[in-house]
């Protein structure tokens, strides 16, 4: 390969983790969530997956938690409690607790050269694209091409957020029964 080449995907590939770092640890998405079960350690502590970005429900050996603060000791039979600190989750409960099930939105897999697509490429594959020629445009000192990548990359990043907003939303209103005619 000539020198030149190598060093062009080198930079598109320095531009690509780049455009990724700005906005996959900020990216939540109904496509992003998944679910670890974890045991829970002798002192009632988990640590959370390393692609964990937010909570979206916890539950313990099958039961739901209760969310504490840090320095709330109280803890009444039948009941478990948690507190998230930094990267753990501090489970406590009178009776014996095992298995953490934590329902979360997981960072967006980086792109490899053995991983080369994921759900955002599929599906938001303008995000990746703007998201790249912002940081080319910034590297060419080009103010003007730049600030028209980022505005075309905020349209798509919009337009993904708006499809978690209608993925996340309940379609199907609770009945109510009718009691007047």
């Amino acid at each position: 390969m000539e020198k030149s080449a190598f060093w062009r995907i080198q930079l598109l590939v320095t531009l690509l983790r780049l455009s990724e770092s700005d906005i996959a640890p900020f990216l939540i998405h109904y496509r992003a969530e998944t679910e670890a079960t974890i045991n829970i350690n002798s002192s009632g502590i988990v640590t959370l997956p390393s692609d964990h970005i937010k909570t979206r429900a916890i539950a313990v050996d099958g039961k739901t938690p209760t969310p504490v603060g840090i320095f709330d000791k109280k803890i009444y039979p039948d009941q478990i409690t948690y507190y998230q600190s930094g990267n753990l989750l501090n489970f406590r409960s009178v009776n014996p607790i095992s298995k953490a099930t934590i329902a979360y939105y997981a960072r967006v897999p980086a792109l490899t050269s053995t991983a080369n697509s994921n759900w955002l490429l599929t599906y938001y594959p303008s995000v990746y694209l703007y998201g790249v020629l912002s940081r080319l445009y910034k590297w060419a000192k080009d103010a003007e091409a730049e600030a028209d990548a980022k505005a075309s990359m905020m349209e798509a990043i919009n337009a993904l957020l708006e499809d978690h907003k209608q993925g996340t939303s309940v379609t199907n209103p609770i009945q109510r029964e009718v009691t007047q005619w």
